[in-house]
Order: C-alpha cells, then structure tokens, then sequence
C-alpha cells in the first residue's frame, strides 16, 4: 500500500514540484515520522515501513495545492490528499479492524510534509514553473539518500544475527536459575533446537552419566551454529561448550581434545572450568 501511495503521490505533483523538492518532500516525511514514532512509541516497539514519508508527501500536497488558482488542478490535489490523510490519520478506521498501526509515525511524517509545504509555498513565484531553490532541495534529498547508507550496511553487517536471535529461548521463556535449566534441557533442545545454551548443561549430564559420545554430540551441535550467535550470546557460552566438549574427547583422542581446549585455556586462567581441564592436563603444553 506504500508502493500504491508513492505511485499516485508521485503522479499527482512530481510533475508539478520537480524530482529535487519531490526527493526533499520524501526524505523529510521519513525523518519526520521516524522521530515522533520514537518519542511516543513505547521502546519496546519495533516499526517498519515507509508510511511516514508517503503521509508527508499527501500533507505536501494538500498545501501546496494552495499554490494554484481554483479550479480542477487544486480541486483534484486536495481530494487525492484527503482521500489518503483521513483514513492514514485517524485511529478508528484501523482499529475496527484490529491492524496495528504506528499513527505516531504517519503524525510525524504529516508534519514534516506541512513544514516543507509551507516552505514550498514561500518560495514559489507565480511566475516559476515549480518552486525554486531547487538546488537546496536536492541537497535535501540526497542527504536522505546517503542518510540511508548507514543503516543499509548495519543491516547487511548483523542481519544473521538480528534473525537468529528468533531461534533462541524468548527472555520470558528462559529458565530462572541453572537448577530449572537442567530439568528441562531436553524439553527447550526439542523447541529450541538452534540454542546453544540448553544444550551445555545437557552435555554436562551426559558427561556426569558417563555417556562421553552423548555429550560430544550436544556439544558439537551447540557449537556448529557459533558464527551466528556469537555476537549475540555471552562468550561464556561458547567457552563453556568448547570446554565440555575437548573433555567428552579428551580419553579417546587426547590431541584433539587439547587443540580444543587451547582457547578456553586462555581465556580462563581460574573457576571451575578451568580446574575441569587442568585435572586432565589438557590446558598443559
């Protein structure tokens, strides 16, 4: 429905106002309603899309129509606009419906459109084509183009991350204290087969159980998925693991076990962990 909204915006008044102050429009709405949505939304809240910016090309519109002499051209703007805002604006069309809306994003992007209407206007001789000042205005646009650029490579950078956090035991899900992580190691591995972290304490009781290829295998599949949830979980976890598996190891194939131990040896220099690998000497050179 953005999509829609930017094709009849971009009909209506591109050819009116030109790409510059179209691009300007476009980028101010974005910011506008990016911020006010961040003001009254509570922080928890996650908003998406491009509402904010498409409300402030209509509110653009719906002013600058004020430009033009009565007659069908301002008519047929101020209609377009109303058509949009009304709805876009008002709570109660959404709410009968049960859709979740940022209205506090549509708000803020309006806003911006009104201001950079009303500045549209000031600069806008009845003798001119489209506004002037173009020059600043595409300054305007291509700032909010480049603006894009940080949060564009942010997202190529931790997009793995951002979606394998999904896969992990939800915080209201997780276990309070060790001894409830244990009991239901199984129960959480079965949902949530992508953490690692119920999988450490199920290999620690393997391994109480004597059962060293059971707790290899937890290990490994606890570990096999780390690039992904590194940056996101303790290093703890990934210490842990590693630990617990050069042990589940360390009697059959002792060099092995050593080679995996060797980073967690580094990292810890006491704890019980590290006690766990110097009593099979595998933190030893």
């Amino acid at each position: 429905m953005n999509a829609v909204g930017l094709f009849l915006a971009g009909r209506a008044i591109e050819s009116l106002i030109g790409r510059a102050w179209f691009g300007a429009l476009y980028a101010v709405g974005a910011l506008g309603g990016s911020l006010l949505s961040l003001v009254l939304n509570p922080a928890s809240i996650v908003s998406v899309g491009a509402s904010g910016a498409i409300m402030g090309l209509f509110a653009a519109m719906l002013v600058i129509s004020m430009h033009f002499p009565p007659g069908a051209l301002r008519t047929g703007l101020q209609m377009n606009a109303i058509y949009v805002l009304i709805p876009s604006l008002l709570p109660l069309a959404s709410a009968l419906q049960g859709h979740k809306v940022d209205y506090a994003a549509h708000f803020g992007g309006a806003i911006g459109g009104v201001a950079v209407g009303l500045v549209m206007l000031r600069v806008w001789s009845q003798t001119e084509v489209s506004p002037g000042f173009r020059q600043a205005a595409a300054a305007i646009a291509v700032a909010g183009v480049v603006a894009l650029a940080y949060p564009v490579i942010s997202i190529l950078q931790n997009y793995q991350a951002a979606a394998f956090t999904a896969q992990l035991i939800p915080p209201d899900k997780f276990p309070k204290t060790n001894s409830d992580m244990r009991a239901h190691a199984a129960e959480l591995i079965a949902q949530y087969p992508h953490d690692p972290r119920p999988r450490f304490l199920r290999t620690a009781d393997l391994l109480d159980a004597n059962d060293p290829a059971g707790a290899e295998r937890e290990a490994r599949a606890g570990l096999a998925e780390e690039e992904a949830w590194r940056s996101i979980l303790t290093p703890q976890v990934g210490t842990g693991l590693r630990a617990m598996l050069a042990i589940a190891i360390s009697r059959d194939r002792p060099e092995e076990a050593r080679s995996t131990a060797r980073p967690v040896c580094a990292a810890l220099k006491d704890g019980p962990m590290r006690k766990l690998l110097d009593d099979r000497k595998l933190c030893g050179t």
